[in-house]
């Protein structure tokens, strides 16, 4: 597409509120069911207020240059306002912002534009090809989930607030038909309910490790304790909720699904493998170790338990939990009061909740070597 060398132009000139207003106008516009029919893809909001873009209508030989503001996306198209009409099959260059800030050249057509008012028109244009509109937009983001619970009510409460954050559940009804599951796929997060008929929660997580699965598990459920929480992280969960799960509950093991596991340095190597996993299994007893240590404000034994957890974790490669133990240890030294030294202790026992782990090798029952079902 030949290109003129002029500045774009913003292509509407009206207050931001007001196109914001006539937005949400088309958004609440109700949808007749063979449009419904016609679209291939989800659409997704996205507003942005300026885009470029660069349109060239049939008959021309140089594309004009405008800003301006996107109403929605998908992986197939986009669709803006424009103060102005577009023939149908004008070739289109647009610039859609990523989520990291950036923006990407995407070649397309032009397949509608109608009349809104105030001279404005919606224009909508086919990506050739499609997209990954997640790139684009946080909404179009989808989480594969396994929900693992007996009871159908609360399963059905559940899969109602996920859905509501764009998470795809499947259901597991007992922990044995779970470890099946996350034997076959490789979930975001798998949401265990610990008391259940068949397998429980503890022993279906122990398997799910023992046979090499380390996606993120959180233990869901109606045991409050904190030995509870103890013994649902010692069995291999990454987190504990206790229930009932409230719907801003549901956001929070989303965002912790969204951190950045944080792996070994060591990870790759085969040599290594199974003497960090062997620190990843063995770091919840070290975390109940210090908590137990704060609950007794025992000060001097959290500084030679920061000191030894110094040397450990960089011995097998976690160098933020480095930082994070020097930051305690630091805390003590200084004589900082109670609650800096929470905070310090919160930040170490957050971090070390992204732990994850090496897979270890599969063996047959028989221990003579790998399991032919992992060849």
């Amino acid at each position: 597409m030949s290109t003129d060398s002029s500045k774009p132009v913003r292509s509407i000139r009206y207050p931001e509120r007001l196109v914001e207003l006539m937005l949400n106008q088309l958004d609440n516009e109700p949808l007749d069911e063979r449009a419904r029919l016609k679209r291939v893809h989800k659409r997704f909001p996205y507003r942005v207020p300026s885009m470029t873009i660069r349109m060239q209508q049939p008959g021309s030989t140089t594309a004009a240059h405008y800003i301006v503001h996107t109403r929605n996306i998908s992986a197939g198209g986009l669709a803006f306002l424009h103060g102005g009409f577009v023939h149908i099959g004008s070739k289109v260059l647009a610039q859609p912002v990523r989520q990291d800030g950036m923006w990407t050249d995407i070649l397309g057509r032009v397949v509608s534009c109608r009349y809104i008012e105030r001279g404005i028109h919606e224009v909508c244009v086919r990506f050739e090809p499609p997209i990954d509109s997640s790139q684009f937009c946080a909404a179009a983001v989808t989480y594969d989930f396994l929900l693992v619970e007996d009871d159908d009510a609360i399963a059905r409460l559940a899969e109602h607030h996920l859905g509501m954050l764009n998470v795809e559940a499947t259901r597991a009804r007992h922990g044995r038909e779970a470890v099946e599951l996350a034997g076959q796929n490789r979930y975001d997060c798998i949401l265990m309910d610990m008391e259940m008929p068949v397998m429980n929660g503890w022993d279906a997580v122990k398997s799910m490790r023992d046979n090499g699965y380390t996606g993120r598990i959180v233990a869901v459920t109606a045991l409050h304790g904190p030995e509870d929480e103890q013994k649902c992280l010692e069995c291999g969960c990454n987190d504990y909720v206790a229930k009932p799960v409230m719907p801003n509950t549901f956001r929070r093991i989303l965002d912790g699904v969204n951190d950045e596991p944080l792996l070994s340095r060591f990870h790759e190597d085969p040599a290594m493998r199974d003497m960090v996993a062997d620190f990843c299994d063995g770091l919840p007893g070290q975390l109940r170790a210090l908590r137990e240590l704060q609950e007794a404000e025992d000060r001097q034994g959290i500084q030679k338990w920061s000191r030894t957890m110094r040397g450990t974790a960089g011995s097998f490669g976690f160098d933020p939990l480095v930082a994070a133990a020097e930051a305690i240890e630091l805390a003590v030294g200084a004589e900082a009061n109670d609650q800096s030294l929470g905070r310090s202790v919160g930040e170490f026992m957050d971090l070390a909740k992204r732990v994850t782990g090496p897979s270890r090798p599969k063996f047959d029952r028989g221990g003579q070597g790998p399991s032919s079902a992992a060849a």
